[in-house]
């Protein structure tokens, strides 16, 4: 979550740290009460550089951890990870697709094929 034209209120400074408030409080309470973020954004471009290498930053950590966690802890192999099923559930999926259109890539879906994998 951020705010931005804080330029607008300058003068009254109290105007945006009421609005603020507000937004934190009711509008925001529970994406925020459930983890999210807020930031002000004061300086456009820099501000904003900031922001999305934060947002970045956390969801490519939060990726990465899962997986470990998957493979190393849960010693799992890569089709039994979360993100393993999705990708084959995803490419089962384009090949049911296919063999709608062409018969020949029902050879593809075998037992040594996409299964293989988890």
């Amino acid at each position: 979550m951020a705010t931005t034209q804080w330029d607008t209120v300058s003068a009254n400074p109290m105007v945006g740290q009421v609005r603020e408030q507000e937004l934190q409080t009711s509008f925001w309470a529970e994406t925020l009460a459930e983890g999210a973020c807020y930031k002000r954004i004061q300086n456009i471009p820099c501000d904003i550089g900031d922001t999305i290498e934060y947002i970045l930053t956390k969801q490519f950590e939060a990726v990465i951890t899962k997986i470990q966690v998957e493979l190393v802890e849960l010693d799992k192999r890569v089709g039994e990870t979360e993100a393993g099923e999705t990708l084959i559930d995803t490419l089962q999926k384009q090949l049911r697709s296919l063999n709608h259109l062409d018969p020949q890539t029902q050879d593809l879906s075998t037992e040594d094929g996409l299964t293989s994998l988890s």
